[in-house]
């Protein structure tokens, strides 16, 4: 009879760092305690990012859709649902209890490589499209602004110089204040934000939600970030939600979380229909400080089939490419559709919508395919000077 070994430290688990010298196959003292190996991997989470890249698509598409007004009243709020995700996966992949060897150059390298490649591709696709749009607009080339914007804008960092008279941080892709906010907070993260418990993070939570609900109140919405007047407003989104999703993050591994596939579907429809609800500033903080967090803690513990799993990680997979290439492609189609053959592409509407959802679609997954996966894992390797730095990345709804 063999002798039953236990308390090994699984090789595979990404949540239990190595220590000292031990090696995989030693037994651990029965006095060590064990932590309990959670995945960077929650397709039910992947699902929930895709729907709602989705949701902010919709939300910008209403003349391509012939309606007035927005067809997703408060697709907004899905930026909000992305902070709260980012702050619970940046957590579980490099909180100190994960990862307390994180350097700085390690963890820098894996975001810049995460999002830069295609935040540089957008910016430059969208200076094409925009200022062709703005020079047919304005009935001028504003160059010096734009030149000037564009290399600001290229670093990640705001422009405040209102390139054609317009008040917008990013003027070339409206969507990339949030990945500038996303990189600001991060950098805070590393700082200091991954060394912090529970109890201190979930005071912060409820402090940067009381910031939320003012900014909220003086602007009317959450609805704020992309331009300079509302700049406070986007810095206490990302604030509260990073800050609450690394609190969900511990939380959860206290606790045993486990979902039923029903409840799992209900939380689903339930974030979904949380995009179409009517209301201010007040229905607003409601969903991203009460529902959401709750949302996303039940929806961590959840499972989905083969198939639903297989749907749900290729949704999370191409989301961040429908969220960035969004506004770029609908200017440059606008621009193209009037300049080729003289029409409006509101004249086509609904199908004209309907098309480009699809195209948007099949172009995302090309993009993250093909140029966003080799890229920032090639942009890893060349910036990371250890090993560690050079994995690739599998992050994956941060």
């Amino acid at each position: 009879m063999s002798r039953r070994r236990t308390g090994r430290i699984p090789r595979s688990s990404p949540s239990i760092p190595p220590r000292g010298n031990l090696s995989a196959s030693a037994p651990v003292p029965t006095s060590m305690p064990i932590p309990k190996p959670l995945s960077t991997r929650y397709v039910v989470l992947d699902l929930m990012r895709g729907l709602a890249a989705l949701a902010v698509l919709l939300f910008h598409m209403n003349y391509m859709l012939g309606t007035e007004t927005h067809v997703v009243t408060k697709g907004y709020l899905a930026v909000d649902f992305f902070f709260i995700l980012s702050g619970f996966v940046i957590a579980a992949n490099y909180h100190a209890s994960v990862r307390p060897a994180l350097s700085w150059g390690e963890f820098m390298s894996a975001r810049i490589a995460r999002l830069w490649p295609l935040f540089i591709l957008s910016t430059l696709f969208g200076c094409v499209a925009v200022t062709m749009k703005a020079t047919r607009d304005f009935g001028y080339f504003d160059a010096q602004n734009v030149m000037y914007s564009l290399a600001i804008n290229s670093l990640m960092l705001p422009s405040f110089l209102q390139t054609y008279g317009v008040d917008r941080l990013f003027y070339f892709n409206a969507a990339s204040w949030s990945i500038f906010f996303e990189i600001a907070v991060n950098i805070v993260f590393i700082a200091g934000l991954r060394r912090l418990s529970l109890a201190p993070l979930l005071v912060l939570s409820g402090t940067f939600a009381l910031l939320l609900a003012l900014a909220g109140w003086g602007n009317g919405s959450v609805d704020g970030g992309l331009t300079s007047v509302t700049f406070h407003v986007g810095m206490a989104r990302v604030l509260f939600g990073f800050t609450v999703g690394m609190a969900l993050y511990l939380i959860r591994r206290k606790i045993a979380v486990r979902t039923s596939a029903p409840i799992v579907a209900a939380t689903v429809i339930i974030l979904c229909l949380s995009f179409f609800v009517e209301g201010g500033w007040m229905t607003d903080c409601l969903l991203v400080i009460g529902a959401y967090p709750l949302l996303v803690l039940i929806a961590s513990g959840g499972v989905l089939g083969k198939r639903c799993a297989a749907v749900g990680g290729w949704l999370g997979d191409i989301s961040y490419s429908v969220y960035l290439l969004q506004t770029p492609a609908m200017l440059f189609v606008s621009w193209a559709c009037k300049a080729v053959i003289g029409r409006k592409i509101a004249e086509f509407a609904p199908w004209s919508g309907v098309v480009f959802v699809i195209a948007l679609i099949g172009v995302s997954y090309l993009c993250w395919r093909y140029f966003e996966l080799p890229a920032r894992n090639t942009l890893r390797r060349w910036i990371g000077s250890s090993r560690k730095a050079s994995r690739p990345v599998t992050e994956g709804a941060a």
